[in-house]
C-alpha cells in the first residue's frame, strides 16, 4: 500500500489504509507518541460505533494521530488531500467526529503522559526518564 499523495503528510497516509482495508474503520497510532496504553486502544475501538471517528482530546487539543477513522471518512479526506490540505482535523466538518474529553481520558493515565509526543531530543530524554520511573517506581 502507497499513500495517495506520497510524502506529504499523515492524512494521506491514513487515507491509503482506510481505502486499503476491508474492515469498516482502522485505528490508527503515531509512532512517537510511546505511551499509550493498550486500555484507552480498546477503548477508542469500543467506542467507534459512536462517530465516524473516534479522537481524544487534552487541554492542549484533539490527538488525531491517535483514533479511530472509518471508511466513511475516506471520502472527506480525500477531497482535502486533493485540495492539498494536510491538516488532519480538515475534514471533521463533513463527518460525526466523536471526541474522547480529558475527564473520560484520565482514567487510563494522566494525559500529559499518555500524549506525551516524542518530536525533540528534549522530548526523547523526558520519555526516557518517565519510562525509568514508571519500571523502578
Amino acid at each position: 500500500m502507497t499513500d495517495v499523495a506520497e510524502g506529504e503528510a499523515p492524512l494521506a497516509g491514513v487515507l491509503a489504509a482506510l481505502e486499503a482495508t476491508a474492515h469498516p474503520f482502522g485505528l490508527f497510532l503515531a509512532v512517537d507518541l510511546p505511551f499509550v496504553p493498550e486500555a484507552l486502544l480498546r477503548h477508542l475501538v469500543g467506542l467507534a460505533s459512536e462517530g465516524d471517528a473516534v479522537v481524544p482530546a487534552t487541554a492542549q487539543g484533539p490527538e488525531p494521530l491517535c483514533a479511530v477513522y472509518s471508511r466513511a471518512c475516506a471520502a472527506a479526506m480525500r477531497r482535502r488531500v486533493e485540495a492539498k490540505d494536510w491538516r488532519m482535523t480538515s475534514f471533521w466538518s463533513e463527518v460525526n467526529v466523536r471526541i474522547v474529553a480529558a475527564d473520560e481520558l484520565r482514567r487510563f493515565g494522566d494525559p500529559g503522559r499518555v500524549f506525551l509526543n516524542l518530536n525533540t531530543r528534549e522530548n526523547y530524554k523526558a520519555a526516557l526518564r518517565l519510562a525509568g520511573s514508571a519500571t523502578t517506581g
